[in-house]
């Protein structure tokens, strides 16, 4: 009986040690920005508005080909004026490092390219956003119709442990063209370690510690 209490105990401090040791491996272990598999895009826009598409989900299909045509259904448009907003569902928490998005250019009439826009953080599952930061910096079309405008996200307020995003494009100029289309929106960043990762790490340099001491 004796024998089996102490081989339960051995067994459950090399359970705690491995536990540690795991804990620690995936905290030490070298993270880089990856493109993050994006749970889900919706976009607000006014009920008047004809939008090409099925909702923001297809926002989110992989599909950055340049020969889009605006009828595309993996495009959504809406009309100048309009200022949408689209709400982007990590799916995680998040350490951002950049978001692309990605739109058609001027290879028809009446399609029109942002002129600014915006971005918002949350850091407790879209119950609230952070601070407004411009995106600045829009990528001029040259010869692709369907084309990339990337923003670095480090330093937005919230960016290191991200839920959701908040993203608002506008078209702000007075011109003719009445149309503007989004085909694609992408984010990349690190997945952020849950609070369990911690906890085993702490385990295991507790346990370090007592066999130290002893």
């Amino acid at each position: 009986m004796r024998v089996s209490i102490l081989r339960c105990v051995f067994t459950a401090r090399q359970f705690v040690l491995a536990c540690g040791f795991v804990g620690f491996a995936l905290l030490a272990s070298p993270a880089n920005a990856a493109l993050i598999s994006l749970s889900d895009i919706s976009v607000d826009l006014p009920a008047s508005n004809n939008s090409i598409g099925s909702g923001g989900i297809i926002l989110l299909d992989g599909d950055t080909d340049p020969s889009h045509e605006y009828t595309d259904s993996g495009n959504v448009g809406w009309g100048t004026y309009t200022d949408p907003t689209f709400t982007v569902d990590l799916g995680g928490v998040y350490n951002l490092s950049d978001l692309s998005i990605w739109n058609l250019a001027r290879f028809i009439s009446l399609i029109d390219i942002p002129d600014s826009g915006s971005v918002q953080v949350s850091t407790n599952g879209g119950a609230s956003y952070g601070a407004i930061t411009t995106l600045s910096g829009w990528a001029v079309p040259t010869s692709v119709d369907n084309y990339e405008s990337n923003f670095a996200l480090t330093g937005v307020a919230g960016a290191a442990t991200a839920t959701h995003l908040k993203i608002n494009v506008v078209n702000d100029d007075n011109d003719d063209y009445a149309w503007m289309f989004l085909s694609e929106i992408q984010v990349n960043g690190e997945l952020v370690p849950e609070p369990s990762t911690f906890l085993l790490a702490a385990l295991g340099l507790g346990f370090c510690g007592r066999r130290r001491r002893r």
